[in-house]
């Protein structure tokens, strides 16, 4: 919703900023309405900038990632590592997932993003093991987008392929969500991963539907 006159004065500008108000109801859930607001367009403004610089991120070398270790309390032994990806953006510097992931999903970016970060943890567990590491298991976190828009089997075959890591090495983590909202595809693929040897994970148990 965009009122006349203290929103726009014209029907051009009138009718864009029912369309930003329209997109803002939008992302917080549907089902209801939203009156325009200018932080509206502060907040659609930084969206478009940061997603400009995504695209170049990526293709300049910007992003990697971290790993956080899997410790066996038992026996205090490392077990392995989750990837984490992280954005060091020469603008605006150390950039979280929380800020950019969302914005990637949106415009279809989170497919070669994801690819990259398959590719890259599977490289760098092989690494490990050449520097004399026991066998570690990577996990990598996936989104649902990358199972509606890309072909997900095709690119974890490729990274292990390209890297020589085995499969039971690779551990992939599914939000509670993509189970649900994508039950029939998700689950077809994860079938077929799972007969090639590839581990699962639910990452943030507890926090969404099984809660």
């Amino acid at each position: 919703i965009a009122i006349y006159p203290n929103d726009a004065q014209d029907t051009e500008m009138l009718m864009q900023r029912a369309d930003t108000a329209m997109y803002h109801a939008k992302a917080t859930g549907g089902n209801e309405f939203s009156f325009f607001s200018e932080q509206m367009n502060v907040a659609v403004a930084v969206t478009l900038a940061m997603r400009s610089e995504l695209r170049q991120a990526l293709a300049g070398g910007e992003v990697a990632l971290h790993y956080q270790p899997q410790i066996d309390l038992a026996s205090g032994r490392i077990l392995g590592a989750e990837a984490l990806l992280r954005w060091h953006s020469p603008k605006r510097g150390l950039v979280l997932p929380d800020e950019f992931i969302s914005i990637a999903e949106d415009c279809s970016l989170i497919v070669p993003i994801g690819d990259w970060v398959l590719q890259e943890a599977c490289r760098q567990a092989v690494r490990w093991q050449q520097a004399g590491w026991p066998e570690l298991t990577v996990a990598v976190n996936l989104s649902a987008m990358q199972f509606r828009r890309g072909n997900l089997q095709q690119s974890v075959v490729q990274a292990l392929s390209a890297s020589g890591l085995a499969p039971d090495l690779l551990e992939l983590e599914l939000t509670e969500s993509i189970l649900i909202t994508e039950a029939e595809f998700a689950l077809e693929t994860v079938r077929n991963l799972r007969s090639l040897g590839i581990r699962f994970a639910i990452d943030d148990f507890g926090t969404g539907y099984s809660s």
